[in-house]
């Protein structure tokens, strides 16, 4: 927009009313409405610099939306003079970088997130006495998590009775902090116990939850729970050691980033508990002991290289563009966006898998529904097409490929991770192969590449969380997680998966999923048709 002497709007485009809001019959001939009173002097001063020569470019402030809400923008200004040297007035150019600063902000919070959880993995492992665990566990939740209640319980042997309790509560609760809690293991922690899961539900779910509504209103010798997050404590051998419960959040309510957090601490905290528990029974040997730290250092280090990977990528965009936002053409500053957003949907997909491997027990079953296996897969071939271009991938459906018993959206992770991983390991010009078939009552698919394919001796590997093989290790990255969280999910509904070498060179990698019982009966009641009537008619 351009403005006379007198800092009075002159013209007004388009672009300046999609980010204030104003259009130009509200702002010509007036102040910019968009810059708020207190902030008129240091408009008026970017405006000096600009009549004394000065380059004002891509300063950063807030100004306000004509609704009332604060917009982060970048303000260039340059002054127009006449021939003889008298103000004629001012051309500005603003831009709207509320999606860098908020790219910025989910970096840095991360990264506080990450440095948090190291430093309390190393707290909470420092000790060996079981009630210290358990203190520093639950303190350490309580503060990266924001949450006002929080309780930490350790149960062995499933005994109930004998369980070892923490609790920390904030001044809200200061008048609870001297009663004694009993871990009653009343139905929701049972849940999370006996089935070695997270929990997860917002204020409004937990009073409406038919079994655990109760626990939203309390009782004399229970605190009212205001929305909940427990996870499993589980040890190396699988055994559960209780449960970490949070309740009632400062802010808003807890977040799929504050469960996956929540559960890798908590698989942290279950370490310390057991090499407290190791070292007061003296009955284990310190190479068990190494193992437990050993799986602790790999999961922090792992976790901490494929996270920077993609924050370093946001970062370096959202910093280029805070510092060169206003000098790049279009079509640079469209490029710098979408790197932001293909390496934030890289770290969504990272942040999704780490859940659902922390997430499933080997023999938690997953409820299925019948699901169009042919659509599945074309939904996510385009989807992966749409965001790699270049990538080629061919679609064979075979003669009875119907529907298949699975959950829709886990069906369409697996694939993903399939066809991701094919890619990982071809070259730019080779076309991926996507094969479906039908197999008695099963269906099977399978992903075919042209890659550095698989050794036999090393299948079984793969589907291990953080296995990479030692050959493909350094030129492909990855945290090892894709294919053991394929291996869950299909375990859990029932299916099976497998991996082999291709012939011609490459790998096959493929899964298997039972005929929905429905159109299975329905293919049955055909067949036996077509047998009694002699397959002809008149």
């Amino acid at each position: 927009y351009s403005m006379d002497p007198d800092l009075r709007v002159t013209k007004w485009s388009a672009g300046a009313e999609r980010i204030t809001g104003w259009t130009a019959d509200e702002v010509l001939g007036e102040r910019p409405r968009q810059v708020p009173d207190e902030e008129w002097i240091a408009f008026e001063a970017l405006a000096a610099r600009a009549r004394s020569g000065e380059r004002v470019r891509g300063v950063e402030t807030q100004r306000m939306h004509k609704n009332g809400t604060p917009i982060d923008i970048s303000v260039s200004l340059a002054a127009i003079n006449r021939a003889d040297g008298a103000p004629y007035g001012y051309v500005s150019i603003i831009d709207d970088v509320t999606v860098r600063k908020l790219a910025e902000a989910a970096r840095l919070h991360m990264e506080d997130m990450l440095r948090r959880v190291a430093a309390a993995s190393l707290d909470v492992n420092a000790s060996l006495s079981i009630d210290e665990v358990l203190s520093r566990v639950t303190t350490n939740v309580q503060e990266i998590l924001d949450a006002q209640q929080a309780m930490t319980i350790a149960v062995f042997d499933g005994n109930w009775a004998d369980a070892a309790v923490s609790v920390a509560l904030s001044d809200r609760y200061a008048e609870w902090r001297d009663r004694v809690v009993i871990a009653d293991g009343h139905g929701l922690q049972r849940a999370v116990c006996e089935g070695n899961r997270a929990v997860r539900l917002s204020r409004a779910e937990l009073a409406a939850h038919p079994a655990w509504g109760a626990l939203a209103e309390g009782t004399d010798t229970r605190l009212a729970l205001r929305g909940v997050l427990a996870a499993p404590l589980i040890s190396l051998d699988g055994r559960n050691r209780g449960l970490v419960q949070l309740s009632d959040k400062r802010v808003g309510e807890f977040t799929a980033i504050d469960e996956l957090i929540l559960l890798q601490m908590a698989r942290l905290a279950a370490i310390g508990i057991e090499n407290a528990h190791l070292y007061e029974d003296q009955g284990r040997t310190a190479e068990r002991l190494a193992r437990a730290n050993g799986v602790m250092d790999e999961f922090l280090g792992l976790v901490s290289h494929e996270l920077r990977t993609p924050i370093t990528t946001i970062y370096g965009n959202a910093r280029v563009l805070r510092q060169h936002g206003a000098a790049l053409d279009e079509t640079d500053r469209a490029m710098a966006m979408q790197d932001i957003e293909v390496e934030a949907d890289r770290l969504q997909r990272i942040i999704e898998n780490l859940l659902i491997l922390a997430r499933f027990d080997a023999t938690q079953a997953i409820e299925t529904e019948p699901v169009k296996l042919e659509s599945s897969i074309r939904i996510v071939a385009d989807a992966y097409v749409r965001n790699h271009p270049t990538r080629s991938i061919d679609i064979e459906i075979g003669d009875g490929v119907t529907y298949a018993d699975a959950q829709p959206t886990y069906l369409e992770l697996v694939l993903g991770n399939l066809v991701s991983n094919a890619d990982k390991y071809s070259t730019s010009d080779a076309t991926i192969q996507v094969k479906a078939w039908r197999d008695e009552d099963n269906v099977r698919v399978a992903v075919l590449d042209r890659g550095s394919g698989v050794i036999p001796d090393e299948v079984a590997e793969l589907f291990s969380p953080f296995y990479r093989a030692g050959r493909t290790a350094s030129t492909a990255p990855g945290m090892g997680i894709g294919l053991a969280v394929c291996k869950r999910i299909m375990e859990a509904q029932g299916g099976e998966i497998w991996a082999k070498p291709r012939e011609g060179g490459g790998a096959e990698f493929g899964f298997s999923l039972r005929v929905a019982s429905d159109h299975l009966e329905a293919s049955r009641r055909g067949a036996d048709g077509l047998a009694a009537g002699g397959g002809t008619r008149g």
